[in-house]
């Protein structure tokens, strides 16, 4: 992302979120770096800090556990002794304990946007217009449907969903579709391999040099995506 945007970390009103956090490591990473990065435009700490969290980063979680997860590993350099009296009375209202599958699974957006809406009490969220300026992070990449063996992909869905609602994305995913391989549906791959506004910023053929505990054929791929670019297609 940094890459393809250089100072992005540097522009306070960059906005970045996760629309399915499992362990927070993604937004932490985009807060780090935006904490270094606004270091000029905002150089008291505090007020920095504040910012950033009350502005700049959003993360939904799939359920209250992970939402817990999330949120510790996220805050927890709130607890330190340089930031600990901020940790009563900071905003954290833009992480929310919201499954985003069902709202990816629909075939627009407004339901969704009706609910940040009423998540983040701005009524402009219900406006198609009003977006995200970056998503990052690594969708789930199967369903879960009960009593069944073989489980379809779902990642396709949030790349869609990251389209709709954002002007770039950076996700990783599973790569098979880059082949025309896989079980995510041909026009789908079709329309991917033919966007003039994406392109493939890494591929791993062994996955496992990346996740070690995960089994994902095909290798995995990070995916740019900027709505306002022609840098394609892949």
């Amino acid at each position: 992302l940094e890459k393809e945007n250089p100072g992005i970390f540097s522009d306070p009103n960059q906005t970045f979120v996760d629309f399915y956090m499992k362990s927070g490591l993604y937004i932490t990473e985009i807060i780090t770096r935006l904490y270094t990065g606004l270091s000029k435009a905002i150089p008291e700490k505090e007020k920095r800090l504040r910012h950033i969290l009350e502005k700049q980063v959003y993360g939904f979680t799939p359920s209250k556990i992970i939402y817990n997860i999330a949120k510790s590993f996220i805050f927890g350099f709130l607890y330190s002794d340089e930031f600990q009296h901020m940790s009563t009375d900071i905003d954290l209202s833009h992480f929310v304990c919201v499954d985003t599958v069902p709202y990816a699974k629909m075939e627009d957006d407004i339901a969704f946007r009706q609910r940040m809406a009423e998540l983040f009490n701005n009524q402009n969220w219900e406006n198609e217009n009003m977006k995200f300026d970056n998503v990052v992070g690594n969708p789930p990449y199967q369903d879960n449907i009960e009593n069944r063996g073989e489980q379809p992909a779902i990642y396709n869905l949030f790349y869609d969903l990251a389209e709709k609602c954002s002007i770039k994305y950076c996700l990783i995913s599973p790569a098979r579709f880059l082949f025309k391989v896989g079980s995510t549906p041909k026009l789908w791959n079709a329309k991917m391999l033919e966007s003039e506004n994406l392109k493939v910023v890494y591929f791993n053929q062994n996955p496992s040099e990346i996740f070690p505990t995960t089994d994902i054929k095909g290798g995995v791929a990070i995916l740019y995506y900027d709505s306002q670019n022609c840098i394609g297609p892949i």
